[in-house]
């Protein structure tokens, strides 16, 4: 059994991928408790740390097959302030001392399309520590919506296995999309509605009305006919599958 580390684990998204993929996760640390309690009670078997990754020692997991991680993306994320490392979220360095600690077979970083662009600079800085360690991919951005989730979410992925074996990053799945109305439910709750239209000073742009947000004002549905560019958890209590 291949086992693995989740890194700002959240409520437990990436950990369940990686166990539909073999792993058995060892270990987690998440410092909200809003996301640790839905973490415990969707993976209980898991030793999951609630707290700060700060304080946390990888000495003891060393060996472990795979750390994974995705790190607050909002110094990163083109709807923040974009600072980078000036932002006090950033965490890029504490995953990385968490690799160097464990010592894993590989690693799987994840975050924002940003961090492949215009913050690569610094993302390559950061990786430094652990070139002469790992063979390390180059950052790839994947739409997970080719790879069956009926979503358009867009991911930066960065891989680094052992010194010696090749680094196989995943082609897409499938052409044809999925249809978001194949999960969620066509008969949306509550009332249409009916706001007139006005215009901001400082408007959040966004690609459609509907992008983002499962309803737009609490009515108007996403469509359905595609992948969702966002399914917000309260898609859960709309009939998601």
């Amino acid at each position: 059994m291949l086992t693995s580390i989740d890194l700002f684990c959240g409520a437990g998204g990436l950990s369940l991928g990686l166990e539909a993929a073999g792993f058995q996760t060892a270990f987690a640390v998440e410092m909200k408790p809003e996301a640790c309690a839905t973490y415990s009670g969707v993976l209980p078997h898991v030793h999951l740390h609630k707290g700060r990754i700060e304080n946390v020692s990888f000495k003891r997991w060393r060996g472990v097959d795979l750390v994974a991680g995705g790190p607050p993306c909002q110094p990163f994320s083109s709807g923040g302030k974009l600072r980078g490392r000036d932002d006090d979220r950033d965490m890029l360095p504490e995953f990385i001392r968490a690799v160097t600690e464990a010592m894993p077979r590989a690693f799987l970083l994840e975050n924002v399309p940003g961090l492949a662009g215009r913050h690569r600079p610094y993302l390559q800085r950061v990786l430094r520590p652990l070139v002469d360690l790992f063979e390390i991919s180059e950052p790839m951005v994947i739409n997970v919506a080719d790879f069956g989730v009926p979503q358009k979410r867009r991911r930066m992925v960065v891989v680094g296995i052992e010194k010696g074996k090749a680094v196989k990053l995943p082609t897409a799945m499938q052409a044809k999309h999925s249809r978001s109305g194949d999960f969620l439910t066509e008969w949306p709750e509550g009332e249409a509605n009916t706001s007139k239209v006005v215009y901001a000073k400082s408007p959040d742009i966004r690609p459609s009305p509907y992008d983002g947000q499962l309803f737009n004002g609490g009515g108007r549905p996403i469509q359905l006919e595609g992948p969702s560019p966002t399914i917000l958890a309260s898609a859960v209590l709309l009939g998601a599958s």
